[in-house]
């Protein structure tokens, strides 16, 4: 078995990617946990 996406290899890519695509990113995220919480309370 193959484990080559570790956390600690896929932090410094996320960190080499310029500041729009990590906004892009942040936004989705919070989107996505804000669906999931109002999915969890209805």
């Amino acid at each position: 078995m193959e484990r080559r996406l570790m956390p600690n290899e896929i932090k410094p890519g996320l960190e080499s990617l310029p500041m729009p695509v990590k906004i892009v990113l942040l936004s989705v995220a919070l989107v996505v946990i804000a669906a999931w919480t109002f999915a969890m309370v209805l």
